[in-house]
């Protein structure tokens, strides 16, 4: 690089560190200084991307109210139960413990457990998630149940199991639930699951007029209640 180059490559980043500046003063009253940032460090050029980070980590510093969230590498093997790359349709933290459960695509349900160096990998597939016709099903919506340490899976054509804590502490899957049909009477998609504040129960949502609230009474949650008339009564 010539004195000529290097020249311009410092009017450019001061230009930068000054237009960067500008956008951080006035995204902090927004509340956007993150994405003024990362907009910012995305127009930089290779040589001006140290000097940008060591400005973040200092703005970072003096904010320690903000957050920065940097992507790591993909963790691979996450498939379905064809060997296939998974969609990851859906995640929740798995009550009591430092792992996740994670659900995707065509029977892909894994644990994202946490190792004793702190780092985390994908346990193996856990089998048995199928729909009402026996078929590998996604898993479209996970939610912690109220008051237990359990989780609820839906997902496709009537797809609705516990993840359920054993006496040893692991998890298990448990048997599906029947029931969650749409207003034609057919297994339909449970699209999202909540739990109702102020209870123990669950708002299960699926398509075609599919909407059930959960009473979480026994281990099974064998007692699924339509929520919808219920709802427009009360309104």
């Amino acid at each position: 690089m010539n004195c000529q180059e290097l020249s311009q490559d410092i009017k450019r980043l001061k230009s930068l560190r000054d237009l960067l500046r500008k956008k951080v003063d006035a995204a902090t009253e927004t509340g956007l200084g993150r994405i003024a940032i990362e907009l910012a460090k995305d127009n930089a050029t290779s040589a001006t991307d140290q000097v940008l980070e060591k400005y973040m980590d200092d703005f970072y510093e003096k904010n320690p109210g903000l957050r920065r969230i940097t992507l790591e590498k993909r963790i691979e093997g996450f498939i379905n139960v064809n060997g296939y790359p998974a969609w990851a349709n859906s995640i929740s933290p798995i009550p009591g413990t430092d792992n996740l459960l994670i659900g995707g695509d065509e029977g892909a349900l894994y644990e994202c457990q946490k190792q004793p160096d702190g780092s985390y990998r994908l346990g193996e597939r856990i089998d048995g998630l199928v729909d009402a016709y026996g078929k590998p099903a996604n898993a479209s919506s996970i939610s912690p149940i109220p008051g237990t340490d359990n989780l609820l899976i839906g997902g496709d054509k009537g797809v609705l199991y516990e993840y359920q804590k054993q006496p040893n502490g692991s998890y298990q899957l448990g048997e599906r639930i029947d029931g969650f049909v749409d207003a034609n009477g057919k297994p339909t998609w449970v699209l999202s699951i909540t739990p109702i504040p102020g209870t123990d129960n669950l708002l299960i949502g699926g398509e075609s007029g599919a909407l059930y609230e959960a009473h979480v009474n026994n281990p099974s949650l064998s007692n699924l209640k339509k929520a919808l008339p219920q709802i427009v009564h009360n309104n």
